[in-house]
């Protein structure tokens, strides 16, 4: 219980800080499988090459996103709209060789549901 307290503290001062825009679920292997969702980006480290991450953010947008094209693959981000002119950038960032953090924003204000189903199947596609 003593370990437990300073955790809800400091979950509870972030929610405040951030204005409640914090979620954060752990689950996965070492230093892969735990998603943020900090104001409305989705942020995933992935245990692959940032090649081999981008093509799996591209199929996940045509799997997850059904009629979404990519518009852009540009400085490591693709970006996406449908045919609501519904906007997804994907970033993906190489933090060291073989680990990929990949970023995940929908919309303007963010899709917390969409943005951790596209890095679902990101992994998925990464199996």
């Amino acid at each position: 219980m003593k370990k437990i307290l300073p955790v809800c503290l400091l979950l509870s001062v972030l929610s405040v800080v951030s204005g409640g825009c914090v979620a954060i679920v752990a689950g996965g292997a070492a230093g892969a499988g735990t998603v943020a969702y900090i104001k409305g980006v989705a942020s995933q480290d992935f245990p692959d090459s940032l090649q081999q991450t981008n093509r799996a953010a591209q199929l996940a947008l045509n799997t997850v996103a059904g009629g979404y094209t990519v518009a852009e693959d540009k400085q490591n981000t693709l970006y996406a709209t449908n045919a609501n002119g519904k906007k997804i950038a994907i970033t993906l960032e190489e933090k060291t060789e073989g680990i990929t953090k990949v970023s995940v924003r929908v919309g303007t204000f963010g899709d917390e549901q969409l943005s951790r189903r596209i890095l679902n199947e990101i992994g998925k596609n990464l199996k």
